[in-house]
This record gives C-alpha cells, sequence and structure tokens, in this order.
C-alpha cells in the first residue's frame, strides 16, 4: 500500500511538473494552512514566519557552520560593531529591490523598524526591538522619532 501511494504521489508530481508552465520569479507553495500575513511586523505565526523568510530579505542571517552559529550577510554586504558593542552600522547591498522595482534603502530599514516599535501597529515583536536606545520614548509618543535608529546614507 505504501508503495502504491508513493508511486501515484510521484506520478501526480510529474504531471504536474509537465503541466505548469516554469515562470521565472514566481513562488509556488503547497500548504494545509493559509499565511495569515506576509507583512513582517505583524506575523504572528510559525508559519507566516517561515513564509516572510521566502519572500523577505533580512539584513543578516545566521548559519551554523563547524565553529557554530554565525552571521552572514543578506541585504547588508557588511556590518561593524563599535568596541561596546552597543552600536551597529550596516551597508546595505545596492543590487536589492522591491517587487516593484525601487531600491532598498536604509531609510525602509527605519520606517519598518519603528512601525514595528509603533504600538498603535499592534506588532507582537515590539518587545524584540525595546533594548534599541529611543525605542521606548518613542513607543510612549515622546518622540516621533527612534534615537538609536539613523540612516545617514
Amino acid at each position: 500500500m505504501k508503495t502504491l501511494f508513493l508511486l501515484l504521489l510521484i506520478t501526480a508530481t510529474a504531471l504536474c511538473a509537465a503541466e505548469t508552465p516554469r515562470r521565472p520569479k514566481i513562488l509556488r507553495l503547497a500548504s494545509i494552512v493559509d499565511v495569515q500575513t506576509l507583512d513582517p511586523g505583524m506575523q504572528a505565526s510559525l508559519f507566516d514566519n517561515w513564509v516572510g523568510l521566502l519572500v523577505h530579505l533580512p539584513l543578516l542571517d545566521v548559519t551554523n557552520g563547524p565553529a557554530g552559529p554565525t552571521l552572514m550577510p543578506c541585504a547588508a554586504r557588511a556590518w561593524s560593531a563599535s568596541p561596546d558593542q552597543r552600536v551597529f552600522t550596516l551597508q546595505l547591498r545596492t543590487d536589492v529591490a522591491f517587487s516593484n522595482g525601487r531600491s532598498v534603502v536604509a531609510n525602509d530599514y527605519v520606517y519598518a523598524l519603528e512601525r514595528i516599535l509603533n504600538p498603535e501597529t499592534g506588532s507582537g515583536h515590539q518587545d524584540m526591538y525595546s533594548g534599541i536606545r529611543g525605542a521606548k520614548a518613542f513607543a510612549a509618543h515622546a518622540t516621533n522619532h527612534v534615537a538609536g535608529l539613523r540612516a545617514p546614507s
């Protein structure tokens, strides 16, 4: 019975692959649950987070190497930290763009993080970024910008 099921699955997969024209830059996923949101500030389920990683490019990623977890570049081509590890400077790749073709710039990341930190957004990720200098004052509406987030160029 298992062999018959596997054979049917392979045959159905081959038929679907043969009948479905392949187009570049199209993501097709089969899932038993629906994605609730692709908004990174509002993703709450593990599935939404997983799909979000497929369609959004983070600044940095983590890989497991022989020496343990290591940061690797994604949208950031390079980064540095101050000696006290309290200030991080990230340099963006120039070839990253939104789906409409507009280039991603540093202010887009500042906007996204401030949106998450704004209580009116209702993001469940606000606590993850509350350690950024000025985040609590921004969340309390004492200021209109998070002091620790800058996009100088």
